[in-house]
């Protein structure tokens, strides 16, 4: 598992910027690692596909001077989406467990029960925790 704030660089490492554009935007690749730009209304191929991300040498800005695009810049143009959105959808995609906030301090796993329905489906599922310190930690799953 990958707590949270090395989550960004292990998704940048496991989808390189050029192919994950590539991907999205298959009829924008022209040769020599140039394409068509999507931040803008582009007719002559523009931005340069690097592994980390793409630079647009032509007219869009990301910012006042910036114009340096990351995977994340692209998913969030691409499907119209916000950063938080992105970054679930990228850690799906390259198979990564993100270790939810706090997690690390629950503790060691004491138990686990799933309650079942009056048909013998699972219903939910309940765990306890035993901290260093000798709290119990219950969480619900459902």
């Amino acid at each position: 598992m990958v707590k949270n704030n090395g989550i960004i660089e292990e998704i940048k490492e496991k989808l390189p910027f050029d192919d994950y554009f590539r991907e999205c935007y298959p009829d924008n690749v022209h040769r020599n690692g140039m394409a068509l730009c999507p931040w803008h209304n582009d007719t002559n191929p523009s931005l340069s596909l690097k592994k980390t991300h793409g630079v647009c040498h032509g007219s869009c800005k990301n910012g006042p001077k910036v114009r340096s695009y990351d995977l994340f810049h692209l998913h969030q143009k691409r499907y119209d989406t916000d950063f938080r959105t992105a970054k679930r959808e990228l850690t799906a995609r390259a198979g990564i467990t993100e270790q939810p906030k706090g997690k690390e301090s629950q503790g060691r796993l004491a138990g686990e029960w799933v309650y079942l329905t009056a048909s013998g489906e699972p219903y939910h599922k309940a765990v306890r925790y035993n901290q260093d310190d000798g709290k119990k930690y219950f969480k619900l799953l459902r």
